[in-house]
């Protein structure tokens, strides 16, 4: 007959005990939600970085609209601003060209008689001057007598029959035309052939 062994009621309730909580290898008696054990330092500190890599790519695509649309004012600014130092005399220039028209007046209606040479060099003197005095801040007169109208240039007042010359063509100039570099401050006042 074999023996059994005499085993008193503590250690079979420790046995017990033991048997019944399953030990996982790393235990460290912290458990998650689920029952698993938690996940490591490392994998949480990973976690939150991939979680702030993912927060931060919206932001980051807003920065760069921001710094887009931040040079596109810029250069927008920078253009107007070219654009208004290059046109900012336009008012001066309208202002004077009333005087260089009652030259252009003045110079055809002399009589040139021998008392009146010495008004006429005077005449033709000062607008010179005005001549000079546009063309060095860039205004060009509109070439328009015997050239095709075009209304981006020309301003007809009449039209005229005239033997010998085609259509459309400008006969007579009232009043010059200007440009300001290459923006028409005044079209040329001018008759039209029909």
């Amino acid at each position: 007959m074999s023996e059994t062994p005499i085993v008193d009621e503590e250690q079979q309730d420790v046995a017990e005990q033991e048997v019944s909580e399953p030990v996982t290898p790393d235990s460290t008696g912290d458990e998650g939600p689920d029952g698993n054990s938690a996940p490591s330092a490392i994998d949480e500190l990973q976690a939150k970085y991939d979680a702030l890599l993912e927060e931060m790519k919206p932001l980051k695509e807003a920065e760069l609209r921001a710094f887009a649309e931040l040079e596109n004012f810029k250069r927008r600014k920078e253009q107007e601003k070219s654009e208004f130092i290059k046109f900012s005399n336009e008012k001066m220039i309208t202002d004077i060209l009333p005087v260089l028209d009652a030259f252009d007046m003045a110079l055809l209606q002399s009589d040139g008689g021998d008392n009146s040479k010495a008004l006429l060099d005077g005449l033709q003197l000062i607008k010179k001057q005005l001549d000079s005095f546009l063309e060095k801040h860039n205004v060009s007169r509109i070439e328009a007598l015997n050239e095709e109208f075009d209304p981006n240039l020309h301003q007809a007042i009449k039209k005229e029959a005239k033997e010998g010359v085609e259509p459309n063509k400008i006969i007579l100039e009232m009043q010059a035309g200007y440009r300001l570099n290459d923006r028409v401050i005044r079209p040329t006042m001018s008759v039209v052939s029909e």
